[in-house]
């Protein structure tokens, strides 16, 4: 990981000038130019707070966990959890200023529909226009006002010691193969938030697509020891999309049948096969109370059926879960949202 400074809060990231961004697109593959570019973005060291939080503290705490992909449908994506007014929403790839989603503050308009204060962070700045699908749809001409792409917290309680967790900044996706390159790196994005008068942490969470079980044990590992250094063990609820294939991306994509065939649960239910959930127990984490075997993994009309994959997680530690769901990520008119669809729980403290 690159030796970044600790996180500053700032009512606005600081804007990456498209020169830079040109520059750096110019220098991809080149020894030590992702590092330096890590350095040189104070974006990526920043959180953006925002936003008016509405609520008192109540006796429950209902948190949804959504991989928004882009946000491009933002104002379907807000007609949904306004439906289900919940407390609050850990927010996992959104975009700020990206023209396949409009040039929007995605989050922040999330948190204005919901009376919400928010906080922000990058886990890339996009050097492109997306992936190649997303770029072909655009008119040529398009621009990205920010090109930012990030994890999101929104909450109607008042957010405190808001804590950036860089995962990884290796530059995995800072070369010239992609059709999306990009500086950063998977991140997470933590606060601590007031329940009943006693401190609960919340955090969003996006492990790496292109990795293993390993990988994702050892990313999880990062966070949750980066959340017990600064907050202690307090009560947790860590949300969002950890990429649990239950194999490597390459294998499921090759091996998918065969796998499905040896044992029919492994994709909806991938604990068994992922280490990562062991390093959540050590932590103190219940996975059981919060989730299902249920996919998560949004099928389109193009994508093959049978593709029963649980993407999408609550880690739950010292809080009761008296509800749980998985939300459908489809507006009234039959519209998809994400390719995620967003899963919830209502949460007490312990008595």
């Amino acid at each position: 990981m690159a030796d970044l400074p600790g996180t500053e809060v700032v009512d606005r990231l600081a804007p990456v000038d498209p020169a830079e961004r040109d520059r750096w697109l110019r220098s991809l593959d080149e020894d030590g130019a992702h590092a330096l570019a890590m350095r040189s973005a104070p974006a990526l060291r920043q959180v953006e707070v925002g936003g008016d939080p509405t609520g008192g503290s109540g006796d429950t705490l209902d948190v949804v966990a959504w991989n928004l992909e882009r946000g491009t449908h933002v104002d379907a994506a807000g007609d949904v959890l306004q439906s289900h007014q919940p407390d609050v929403v850990l927010l996992s790839e959104v975009d700020v200023g990206m023209a396949r989603s409009g040039n929007r503050h995605t989050v922040a308009e999330l948190a204005a529909r919901l009376g919400h204060r928010y906080a922000y962070a990058v886990e890339f700045v996009e050097l492109g226009l997306g992936d190649a699908g997303e770029a072909e749809r655009l008119d040529p001409d398009a621009t990205n006002e920010s090109g930012f792409h990030g994890n999101g917290i929104t909450s109607r309680l008042p957010l405190a010691e808001v804590l950036l967790i860089r995962i990884e900044a290796g530059g995995s996706w800072f070369h010239a193969e992609t059709d999306q390159p990009r500086v950063g790196g998977r991140m997470a994005l933590a606060a601590r938030i007031e329940l009943e008068g006693r401190p609960v942490v919340v955090c969003s969470l996006h492990l790496e697509s292109g990795s293993d079980p390993s990988m994702r044990a050892d990313q999880l590992a990062i966070v949750l020891e980066a959340i017990d250094r600064r907050y202690g063990a307090l009560s947790c609820v860590v949300g969002g999309d950890l990429n649990t294939f239950s194999t490597s991306l390459e294998e499921g994509r090759t091996r998918f049948r065969e796998l499905r065939d040896e044992d029919p649960t492994r994709f909806c239910w991938p604990v068994p096969y992922e280490p990562l959930f062991e390093v959540a127990a050590r932590h103190g984490f219940d996975v059981d109370a919060a989730n299902d075997a249920e996919q998560t993994m949004r099928l389109r009309a193009e994508q093959r059926p049978g593709s029963l994959l649980r993407l999408d997680w609550l880690l739950v530690r010292d809080l009761q879960v008296t509800a749980h769901a998985t939300v459908p990520a489809v507006d009234p008119q039959g519209l998809v949202i994400s390719d995620h669809d967003a899963v919830s729980a209502t949460l007490h403290h312990l008595a």
